[in-house]
């Protein structure tokens, strides 16, 4: 949790180089990377950044390009434009986690999911945020309701996402929420 606390809410890198020793990064090197991505443009779901890091051990450049998956719990990512890595993470996960190599270079990094994981407000997934259908999903979760209590009259005809726990395990994974069962 540790690793996790140092990236969250931003779009820093955390990276741990576990292979052969490099002059630059010797194995079992740990740092932070810090990028120019923005908020705003992660929300989106796809960002393209540049990241730089330097402890007494560590040096790191490199851009990325992610890409998250329509589920939220993955982004492919391409690293300085050719290597490509895949991190995951479980839903209601704070980080996606993943390991990659170039050649003998092998890394493990995490970056936090925050950023990349907005809260959509078509909860019941019929494909548009109604006020009288997700609102009221929204308003009814928020004081705590569960169960037929929080969906009764409040799901859309056309929705995906029909029963309380479809709904409650969306709200947890993708608005961070911690709604009860």
């Amino acid at each position: 949790m540790r690793r996790i606390a140092r990236v969250l809410d931003t779009l820093d890198i955390q990276w741990r180089y576990v292979s052969v020793p490099a002059v630059s990064s010797p194995a079992g090197c740990t740092d932070i990377e810090t990028t120019d991505g923005t908020l705003t443009a992660a929300a989106t779901g796809t960002i393209a950044m540049s990241g730089v890091s330097a402890s007494l051990e560590c040096v790191g450049t490199d851009t990325y390009q992610f890409t998250l998956s329509a589920d939220r719990n993955a982004t492919s990512a391409r690293q300085g434009g050719a290597v490509p890595m895949t991190l995951t993470r479980r839903a209601g996960e704070a980080c996606f986690v993943g390991h990659w190599t170039a050649g003998l270079d092998d890394f493990v990094a995490h970056i936090a999911a925050g950023p990349f994981v907005n809260c959509a407000l078509d909860l019941d997934g019929n494909g548009t945020a109604d006020a009288l259908t997700d609102g009221l999903l929204m308003l009814r979760a928020m004081f705590g309701l569960t169960g037929t209590s929080a969906t009764n009259g409040a799901i859309h005809a056309a929705a995906t996402r029909t029963t309380w726990p479809q709904i409650r395990s969306f709200l947890n994974a993708n608005c961070r929420m911690n709604v009860a069962p």
